[in-house]
């Protein structure tokens, strides 16, 4: 009986190995694409019409268990890369949305304020609410989307409080910071 292949692996385990033959990486490759779940050295022996004792020994010989082994937690870190890798995007996407949605609040605050009006104190916990739940969805909830656009999905542009009265600008922030909330809310009023 021939020697069994000995450590380390040349490239990858799931490479084909020096002393390898083809034949063999062959089996061992059509063995390593079965689902983890399913695989066997049975079915390869019947995929390829030999003794299962012959795949058994090549199996042996290789180290295919060993091999397809890492190439499995090899597959699952790549995936969790991969998640990983997208909830960060993610993340990062929520937190300037965040941003840029707490700077369009802020600035039509300023322009409250600017113009000489105030904004009734039962209206300031629907802001506070809309920029703490901005926050946690930035932070702690980066599953959720929120996009602020402009008119026909343009630029935002503040000309919200261009002509209003102090007391038709209270009402026209207040809009604002319900409607901001309702597409946080995913549509659901507050």
């Amino acid at each position: 009986m021939e020697e069994r292949i000995q450590g380390p692996y040349v490239g990858d385990p799931w490479d084909q190995q020096p002393g390898e033959p083809g034949n063999m990486w062959n089996r061992f490759t059509w063995y390593l694409d079965q689902d983890p779940g399913n695989r066997s050295l049975k079915a390869t022996a019947e995929h390829f019409g030999v003794d299962k004792s012959t795949i058994s020994g090549c199996a042996d010989r290789y180290r295919w268990i060993e091999r397809a082994a890492l190439y499995d937690a090899h597959r699952v870190k790549q995936r969790r890369d991969h998640i990983a890798a997208q909830e960060l995007a993610l993340a990062e996407q929520q937190m300037t949305v965040a941003v840029e949605a707490t700077d369009v609040l802020a600035r039509s605050v300023h322009a409250v304020a600017a113009n000489g009006a105030f904004l009734d104190p039962k209206d300031m916990p629907a802001w506070a609410k809309m920029i703490e739940t901005l926050r946690k969805m930035a932070l702690d909830r980066p599953d959720q989307i929120v996009e602020l656009t402009g008119a026909e999905g343009g630029p935002i542009q503040i000309s919200e409080f261009e002509g209003l009265s102090p007391a038709q600008m209270k009402d026209r922030a207040a809009e604002m910071a319900s409607s901001v909330l309702r597409v946080i809310n995913g549509g659901k009023a507050s």
